[in-house]
């Protein structure tokens, strides 16, 4: 499997390696790192070695002892973790290990057995002993509690209401801390109890209205344990619990039929792995607990973005900061980054900053000191730019990073040096170092300014935003022939664009159908198609090639299916929507706010924007003086339907058969949702453009992922057909200055079509990124009246033993579906012309066009060199699970 994973991989490999190669040469060559004036210069894409003056995160793991332990005869069964080809053993190592996230192979850790390294697996893999290790320290927030109150962002303990949760502890000491406060300050004193199995670990006092910790402790020995925080009295609130061990597992995988009774048996085994410990001779003035922390941060990635360097991935990350990834510079105090910047005619200097909350608080954390300085090159003294302090205690919100633009019209044309520094009181070395805050720098970057009037710029210098309606049908808008007062703002976007009328999605559902829109590849290429797989990093998207052409890169989303967590910030400098944790009935609303800011913001370069919402998506909302207008007769059958959810819990599923009038109520709710979104975003996201005078010089792009099922071929929702209700899907482009304004193309293209038409209108050559899609541009210009060829199709298996359970593919108007998840395997043909509604199968008909068809989808996908890349396995945290379950994706 390895050498077939190679060769698929060693198509595209080349040609990454020589667009980063190319794109980073300038930068990479010497230390000066010099911008044209007409360049967006990036910080983080010409950071070399020779500008990191000092930073403590440098070989950081260098500082820490090296452990090697002799396992052999210490593991332990655990049956709770075991299945019937799987057993799981499990071994305490004697110190804590050196890592921050438990489905990634820790640096410097490898386990033996019988001197063979054993491959590290964060789920099984049939026929192979496995390892992955297990943190003992957990750190439990209120969303991951029992009594969760959204509203309060706490949970609730109230004497008939406990929080219980079940944890696995290893053996040794064990410390629990809790936060707490009470309800109000006219509430009694209350006792807070800690309890595991029943047993009493401690109790206090709860008298303060204020957040408080308390810390219990006690020893345990390797078993799962039921953990209960109960009151006796009044209500309190809890924000976090925490769990610190002294020691982590290393947990062992044995395939039952491959093993003597799936036990380690005589086999010797041995771990090699850092600890958290400092050497003695480090020379590091920072404590080991503070150092450890800066690594165990799961709260950022490496930026793997195209025009981005590989080395220092320690201090270039992704930072996920709330809900938010950020291209950012990891700054511990002290950190000092000096790069020498040939300044442009009208150039601004921007950036951002933060800090990221310290997770282990050992003492009250202290301030840090941002100081940005600039020098001629030839001269010493440095003139200060820019100087503030965070501290937790302060009066700022440290839970939103904040911005700054610096005017160097002064500097005009000249070679100098800007410093970036972070430094805190005490200075390294004192105790209280052990809880500073980590700092950071937001993608900090010179450009010059964007002139104003469209006589003054590039002919294809625009803006580009891509806006994607989740789950919007493209035949429930007006412009596309529905009721006239569902979209009448997307209508008037329609009347200054190019419509197209029939556009085809890669997928029928929102994961696999937004990697084939930004990577204009197939989802065959991608192999990204079920819930657990993400993009892999070879993978070039839209914003990888736009931000290396000077594109600021943006991303505001719903998150879920299209958060950073299965690869979508890749090439965004700044990309929102990682914790949006509930679908909330105002989302569109809320995205809208955080788009109108971002656009002032970036009035004065050319950004690219990719706006992302699931309003539309169930659960269907009620909005007063909107949804009413869409109901046929009598009162809504439901102000909120969970849809999904709703099936789920009756025994046809999807093919429950719902009455005439709530029929047409899910409908009515449906198209609320629509006209909610038409009227809360896209119409304010237009005068805000027009406002702006963005307008004009923007191109915008309006499409679906996919549609929504009512129905129309006896069932419900999504991701389960090919039908056009699902993968037929609005496009609308406006061109800069309403070029070719009012035209509507019957011609078939995909969505695979968006990204080289994009490129192709900006000038840019989309030929080295061997797209599936292609330029939209002959067919708008009539230089081409072609019908596309489209293939959809959908997988329960990944891509190791690749077969569709549902494929499509047509020849012109033509479409035939093959079904293989029936035996035996079906066709349905439909000749989209006469039939639009896909109710009569021409299957026997036309064999010589279904065999046409067949044999045209075997030779595709026995084509292995069409494979882009292996997809990866997404890391689930409790934050994404819960907004997938508020979607109806996961139970």
């Amino acid at each position: 499997m390895e050498q077939m994973n190679r060769k698929r991989l060693k198509y595209i490999r080349p040609l990454c390696l020589l667009l980063c190669l190319g794109l980073a040469s300038a930068s990479m060559s010497c230390k000066r790192s010099r911008a044209k004036e007409s360049e967006l210069f990036r910080f983080i894409d010409h950071l070399q070695a020779s500008h990191i003056i000092e930073n403590p995160l440098i070989n950081l793991k260098d500082n820490f002892e090296s452990r090697q332990e002799d396992l052999t005869g210490k593991w332990l069964p655990l049956k709770q973790l075991s299945s019937q080809t799987f057993a799981i053993w499990a071994a305490p190592t004697q110190h804590k290990i050196l890592g921050f996230n438990e489905n990634q192979k820790p640096g410097g850790m490898a386990l033996y057995q019988d001197d063979a390294e054993l491959k590290f697996n964060a789920a099984q893999a049939d026929g192979y002993i496995t390892w992955k290790w297990w943190k003992g320290d957990k750190i439990l927030s209120a969303i991951e509690l029992k009594n969760y109150k959204r509203k309060l962002k706490c949970s609730t303990v109230t004497k008939r209401k406990p929080i219980e949760i079940v944890q696995m502890l290893p053996g040794g000491p064990v410390e629990f801390e809790v936060t707490v406060k009470k309800r109000n300050a006219q509430a009694p004193v209350s006792q807070l109890g800690l309890y595991l199995d029943n047993s009493l670990v401690g109790e206090t006092e709860i008298e303060s209205t204020q957040y408080k910790k308390f810390r219990f402790s006690l020893g345990t020995q390797l078993k799962d344990y039921r953990i209960r925080i109960a009151t006796t009295k009044n209500e309190l609130y809890v924000k976090q619990l925490k769990i610190k061990t002294a020691s982590d597992l290393v947990l062992l995988s044995l395939p039952k039929n491959q093993t003597e009774k799936g036990e380690p048996g005589k086999s010797a085994y041995s771990v090699r792995y850092n600890s958290q410990k400092l050497k003695e001779s480090s020379g590091s003035p920072y404590s080991g607990e503070y150092l450890a922390s800066l690594l165990e941060a799961d709260v950022f990635s490496t930026i793997l973005d195209l025009g981005v360097p590989a080395g220092h991935p320690e201090i270039k990350k992704k930072v996920i900061y709330q809900d938010t990834a950020l291209n950012s510079l990891l700054a511990p105090p002290k950190s000092v980054f000096c790069l020498e910047v040939d300044i442009p005619a009208d150039g601004v200097l921007e950036f951002g900053y933060g800090i990221i909350e310290n997770q282990k608080e050992f003492v009250d954390p202290v301030g840090v000191n941002f100081h940005v300085g600039l020098n001629d090159a030839d001269k010493d003294d440095i003139q200060t730019l820019f100087s503030r302090s965070l501290h937790p205690a302060g009066e700022e919100d440290l839970q939103q990073p904040f911005y700054e633009k610096i005017d160097l019209r002064a500097w005009a044309h000249k070679t100098v040096k800007i410093t970036l520094t972070t430094d805190c009181e005490p200075p390294p070395g004192s105790q209280a170092q052990s809880s500073v805050n980590l700092p950071f720098w937001i993608n900090p970057q010179i450009f010059p300014k964007k002139p104003h009037t469209r006589e003054e710029q590039a002919q294809d210098d625009f803006n580009v935003i891509l806006i994607s309606i989740d789950t919007l049908r493209w035949d429930h808008l007006g412009t596309y022939g529905y009721s006239a007062e569902i979209s009448p703002a997307i209508d008037r976007l329609a009347a200054e664009s190019v419509q197209f009328n029939n556009c085809f999605a890669q997928s029928n559902w929102t994961l696999p159908s937004h990697v084939s829109m930004l990577t204009a590849l197939n989802s065959y290429r991608h192999q990204v198609y079920i819930g657990d797989e993400k993009m892999s990093p070879s993978l070039i998207t839209i914003a990888d090639i736009l931000r290396v052409h000077d594109y600021q890169c943006i991303g505001i989303t719903g998150g879920g299916y299209v958060s950073e967590k299965f690869g979508f910030s890749k090439g965004f400098d700044d990309y929102k929507g990682e914790r949006f944790v509930f679908h909330a009935p105002d989302e569109a609303e809320q995205l809208r706010d955080i788009t109108l800011k971002y656009l002032e913001r970036h009035t004065d370069k050319k950004f690219f924007l990719f706006l992302h919402t699931y309003q539309v998506h169930t659960p269907y909302y009620s909005h007063k003086g909107i949804t009413d207008a869409f109901v046929k007769e009598g009162n809504l059958t439901w102000d909120r339907l969970h849809l999904a959810q709703f099936l789920r819990e009756q025994p046809e599923k999807r093919k429950y058969k719902f009455s005439e009038k709530e029929t047409a109520d899910i409908i009515a709710l449906y198209n609320g949702e629509i006209r909610y979104t038409d009227e809360y975003l896209i119409q304010p996201l237009i005068m805000k453009l027009k406002q702006l005078g963005l307008y004009d010089r923007t191109m915008i792009i309006f499409t679906s992922d996919h549609g929504e099922e009512f129905q129309d071929h006896n069932s419900w929702l999504h991701s389960h057909t090919l039908y056009n209700e699902l993968i037929k899907v609005p496009l609308i482009i406006k061109l800069p200055e309403s070029e070719y304004a009012g035209k509507k193309i019957d011609t078939i293209v995909r969505s695979i079509d968006i990204v080289p038409t994009i490129l192709a209108s900006a000038g840019i050559d989309t030929e080295p990124f061997n797209f599936d899609g292609r330029s939209l541009q002959d067919i708008i210009q009539d230089k081409d009246t072609k019908n596309r060829t489209y293939i959809s199709d959908v997988t329960r298996k990944g891509s190791e033993e690749f077969r569709p359970r549902l494929v499509c593919m047509n020849q012109d108007f033509f479409k035939m579906i093959a079904i293989r998840s029936q035996a035996p395997l079906r066709f349905l043909l439909f000749d989209l012309e006469q039939d639009p509604l896909e109710t009569t199968n021409l299957n026997e008909k036309r064999p010589d066009l279904v065999r046409s068809l067949f044999q045209q989808i075997l030779d595709y996908y026995n084509d292995f060199k069409k494979v882009e890349a292996k997809s990866d396995k997404v890391v689930m945290d409790k934050d994404l699970e819960e907004k997938l379950k508020a979607l109806g994706y996961i139970r």
